[in-house]
Parts: C-alpha cells; sequence; structure tokens
C-alpha cells in the first residue's frame, strides 16, 4: 500500500507541475491581459500535448510484444501459481 501511495503522490506532484511549466514556457503573466500568442500556447497545450502523449501511447501500446499465444501463456502460469498457492493453504490448515 505504501509504494500505491508513494506512486500516487509523485503523480499528484509532477501533475500539478506540468501545467505550470507550460503556462511558464507560453509566456503567461498572472493578472494581466494575455497576449495572442500566449493564448495560443495555452490552446496548443490542452489540445496538441495531449494528442502526442496518446500517440506516444498509442505506439508504445503497438509495440507491445503480447500476443494470443503470450495471454494464454500468461493465464496458465497465473491459474498455475493459483493452485500452488491453495494447495499450500489447504496444507497448512489440516
Amino acid at each position: 500500500y505504501s509504494l500505491y501511495s508513494f506512486t500516487r503522490k509523485c503523480g499528484q506532484a509532477i501533475g500539478g507541475s506540468i501545467p505550470a511549466f507550460i503556462l511558464g514556457l507560453s509566456g503567461y503573466i498572472a493578472n494581466q491581459v494575455q497576449t495572442p500568442e500566449v493564448i495560443m500556447g495555452i490552446r496548443t497545450s490542452i489540445a496538441l500535448v495531449p494528442c502526442g502523449f496518446m500517440l506516444l501511447a498509442f505506439v508504445i501500446i503497438w509495440f507491445y510484444p503480447l500476443t494470443d499465444k503470450k495471454f494464454k501463456e500468461i493465464v496458465v502460469e497465473i491459474d498455475n501459481r493459483k493452485k500452488v498457492q491453495q494447495q499450500l493453504i489447504s496444507d497448512i490448515t489440516n
């Protein structure tokens, strides 16, 4: 559980700092009228940046080496491990 909590907090920290970083790159200045360049930078960051990450995820998933055969092997291995665990539990409790 502690690893989950740690990674979640790291993700929240990174996720919170990325928008501020992107706003800084676009030239955003708080409490000022924004220039057309800044507005375009903001629009780009809410449209093109997510599209870029989605494309990256698609490429990673496309080339991930999981075939039907490999998937079935994984399922069989998981089932075998469950059987071994159940047998161990049965041996301990009896």
